[in-house]
């Protein structure tokens, strides 16, 4: 507690000594709250959650552009204990790290669905993007026909072909019978996540003279619907 608002506290409580004489209270409210949720889900990624892109030698990278990384893959596995409609949210934990060249290695991704890599010395090392296609999710056992995300906490739904199946950090994404429809139901959920990066050209990275870590980071959460 702050000191400020310990003073605050002390002011109140000396406030409320002083006038118990005079407006003492003969009744209170008992407030009691709760949630019932139709079902409890848990989500795992396989390897731990871990996206190693190894070894990057230094004169690899270009001393102009944005170099891409090989393709790597993660697969996310949601488990709930009834039929439930449940999505998932990426949080960055990196944000300010992200670097605006992912477009400029894929036409395909927007510079707003990068996650950051980190920073060294005051300088963004690069950027990842996650991709999420339909075609490589099964719900219960079956194929998934599409998906959906949603902008607004899940009043409103729209489809994730148009953005190229690339989750952006905060969206809600789902699975649906269609391509931005209403979520499903599913008690298993499994979604392979592709994950594409690229670092920043040499001369926007910090000396290369020994070595650099990647330091992305993410957390995917399960969001109830």
């Amino acid at each position: 507690m702050s000191n400020l608002n310990l003073k605050r506290g002390l002011i109140l409580t000396l406030l409320a000594t002083a006038s118990v004489g005079v407006f003492a209270a003969e009744s209170a409210d008992l407030t009691v709250k709760g949630v019932i949720r139709p079902a409890a889900c848990n989500v795992t990624l396989s390897s731990d959650g871990a996206v190693d892109f190894g070894t990057i030698p230094a004169q690899s990278l270009s001393a102009t552009a944005a170099t891409k990384l090989p393709e790597k893959q993660v697969t996310m596995t949601m488990s709930c204990d009834a039929a439930a409609k449940v999505g998932y949210r990426v949080v960055d934990n990196r944000a300010a790290s992200a670097s605006a060249i992912l477009n400029g290695v894929d036409s395909t991704i927007a510079n707003t669905m990068g996650f950051g890599l980190g920073s060294v010395g005051g300088k963004n090392l690069g950027a990842f993007a996650i991709r999420a296609l339909p075609a490589d999710a099964s719900g219960d056992g079956s194929a998934v026909v599409g998906s959906t995300r949603s902008t607004d906490g899940g009043a409103t739904w729209s489809g994730t072909s148009s953005v190229s199946n690339y989750v952006a950090p905060e969206t809600v994404y789902a699975w649906s019978t269609s391509d931005g429809g209403s979520p499903s139901s599913f008690t298993t959920i499994s979604q392979v996540l592709k994950v594409i990066g690229a670092l920043n050209s040499t001369a926007n990275l910090p000396d290369l003279k020994s070595d650099v870590s990647l330091d992305g980071s993410a957390t995917i959460s399960v969001v109830y619907l």
